[in-house]
């Protein structure tokens, strides 16, 4: 893979993590804990614990939802002619589920910031971290991304140790970024990979369909750049007191606009893809959920 095909499959994968983030990582939410780094008082932690309880009870039956239409999805693509219909609608219904999730989200999100004091939610996550669902992520390690992590704690030790000035600091936080961006690579392309040949693709659809992938990737790079904007705006409307929740809130809505620009984006790469496989390809292609989801190809 040439260095502009990886580049572009890294922001697909990696760089917008969209969508309903972690949609089935609901079970791991008791152990991924909302303050950490915040010294939360007992009082604080009880009222967001609540409102995590709360959410969760809410998305449970949106989830539930999105099995079902999974399980449709799949009747449609494993059938011998293809329903272009009712794979659409199918699809359609997904994202609207997705929205469900990100409404219950932003709503959770406004109640724990305002729970929070302006120098926590200053270290909080942002409403597209929490929309996304990165506060819930949680995989096992693989030994390579231990020896990264490892590595990365070990300069930073020294880093503090050493007392770097700044521009030694910014040289530091590069290779860092470089590391990271090594590894991302190499996992990604295992991925892409492991799917091309899971489809069992001819030479002239792999070209094909990492040509499709390529281009949703160029596609979502702008929105990328306004998202990252947009987290930093966010991050000053936070940090006053009071809280202006009506500013915060339009924050969200512009994130949700954000990330729905991109799912119908996703929605027309995963439709391309599917017309590009064979009846018997189609069954051993995820169903959209999976391309809807965070990390893309995982």
């Amino acid at each position: 893979m040439s260095r502009k095909l990886l580049t572009g499959l890294i922001i697909l994968g990696l760089v917008i993590s969209l969508g309903i983030g972690g949609i089935y990582a609901y079970n791991e939410m008791g152990k991924n804990p909302q303050g950490k780094g915040l010294n939360l008082t007992d009082e604080q932690k009880e009222e967001i614990k609540g409102i995590m309880e709360d959410l969760r009870d809410k998305v449970k039956p949106v989830l539930d939802e999105i099995k079902t239409v999974g399980d449709e999805e799949r009747a449609v693509l494993d059938a011998e002619t293809l329903d272009e219909t009712g794979l659409e609608n199918l699809i359609d219904k997904n994202i609207s589920y997705i929205n469900e999730i990100l409404d219950l989200r932003g709503d959770a999100f406004v109640e724990i910031e305002k729970v929070l004091t302006p120098e926590q939610r200053e270290k909080y996550l942002t409403s597209f971290d929490f929309l996304t669902g990165r506060y819930m992520r949680k995989k096992e390690k693989n030994p390579a991304e231990e020896r990264l992590i490892n590595r990365i704690k070990d300069w930073l030790f020294l880093a503090k140790k050493l007392n770097l000035t700044d521009e030694q600091k910014e040289i530091l936080n590069e290779l860092i970024r470089e590391e990271k961006a090594k590894f991302a690579k190499f996992g990604m392309k295992k991925k892409i990979e492991s799917l091309i040949k899971k489809l069992e693709l001819t030479d002239e659809q792999k070209d094909s369909f990492i040509g499709i992938i390529k281009t949703e990737a160029e596609n979502e790079k702008e929105t990328l750049k306004e998202l990252k904007e947009n987290a930093k705006n966010e991050k000053e409307i936070v940090s006053k007191d009071p809280l202006d929740e009506t500013a915060l809130r339009n924050s969200i809505s512009t994130v949700k606009a954000k990330l729905n620009e991109v799912l119908s984006l996703r929605k027309d790469m995963y439709l391309n893809i599917v017309h590009l496989l064979t009846p018997e390809q189609r069954k051993n292609l995820p169903t959209s959920i999976f391309f809807l989801s965070p990390g893309m190809i995982r």
